[in-house]
């Protein structure tokens, strides 16, 4: 899935419940090629979510996720506002 922060357009796909594909393809404004991630769909068919977050900035990132209903701008939204599968957040902040 993409990372905490912003979701391009490209990127979005990974987001797409109606994605046949368990992974895509992304390719981040910040890194110099593609990386492989799981669909949103993907994670949601697991049995449990565990999310490890460190750091002040990705602090900052979780709480306005949280309060956000847009996962293209946060994309981790995506999965801590879903009830469909456990999820535990593990926080070093």
């Amino acid at each position: 899935m993409p990372g905490m922060r912003r979701c391009s357009l490209h990127e979005a796909r990974a987001l797409d419940p109606k994605r046949a594909a368990d992974v895509a393809a992304i390719n981040p404004d910040n890194a110099p090629y593609e990386r492989m991630s799981l669909t949103l769909d993907a994670l949601l068919d697991s049995c449990r979510l565990i999310i490890i977050a460190a750091g002040e900035k990705k602090r900052e990132v979780l709480e306005r996720a949280a309060a956000s209903d847009d996962p293209l701008r946060f994309p981790i939204a995506a999965v801590l506002l879903q009830d469909a599968v456990p999820m535990h957040l593990f926080c070093d902040f």
